[in-house]
């Protein structure tokens, strides 16, 4: 994943969590990160339980880099590895389930909603959406003051895409990207959705002003 834009302000983290957990004592939040190879100082951690390992198999990492709490998902034995870490670190651990399902809300928060300030255009569907994010893009770049991008072939301004591992990202880095475009002046964004980026909850808290569903077959998932 590519490492998040840095706040220039400090974020409550009982803000980020409203509704979802209430905590003993706040404290300020510079970034999230789901990946402990880029946590910095002030980042808050979040350990998800993936299909072959969980996220807190990587909790000393965070802890030394800089982590100030860390949230996480207690299945798929992270409930044991929550207790190993609690015993070799004084770090704030959160238990949250089904984090994966929170994660889109908990980020747009951080990046103050930009999905809310931008028109969003999701592009849907077997194939094709790669074409047609671009179509739309470029249409969009000859009336508007600008539309950014975000799909396979990366994500940015049309003229000057970044590399993406994904068609969809991560749930933190969708709300990242799309605040990047925000604050780049982007009005629209034309954004590939893939079925497992629906599915996993990525796009959960991107509000959308259009959708376009290309095709579907039987290799659709």
């Amino acid at each position: 994943m590519m490492p998040a834009k840095r706040n220039l302000t400090l974020v409550s983290l009982q803000t980020l969590l409203d509704g979802l957990l209430e905590l003993e004592s706040d404290v300020f939040v510079t970034g999230l990160k789901i990946d402990a190879r880029t946590i910095q100082d002030g980042d808050v951690f979040i350990a998800v339980a993936g299909s072959k390992e969980h996220g807190l198999m990587y909790a000393d990492q965070a802890v030394k880099a800089g982590a100030i709490a860390i949230i996480y998902d207690p299945s798929s034995g992270g409930e044991l590895l929550a207790r190993q870490v609690k015993k070799q670190s004084g770090i704030c651990l959160l238990e949250l389930a089904d984090l994966g399902r929170h994660l889109s809300a908990i980020a747009s928060r951080f990046y103050q909603h930009p999905s809310d300030q931008l028109s969003v255009i999701g592009i849907t569907g077997t194939n094709g959406k790669t074409s047609v994010s671009h179509f739309i893009a470029q249409a969009l770049n000859t009336y508007e003051k600008s539309c950014g991008l975000i799909g396979t072939l990366g994500w940015g301004q049309l003229n000057e895409l970044k590399r993406t591992m994904n068609t969809t990202p991560d749930a933190i880095s969708v709300q990242n990207q799309l605040a990047v475009l925000r604050d780049e002046g982007c009005n629209e964004v034309a954004m590939e959705v893939s079925s497992h980026g629906l599915d996993q909850g990525r796009v959960k808290d991107v509000h959308f002003k259009g959708a376009v569903f290309t095709n579907l077959s039987h290799d659709h998932l």
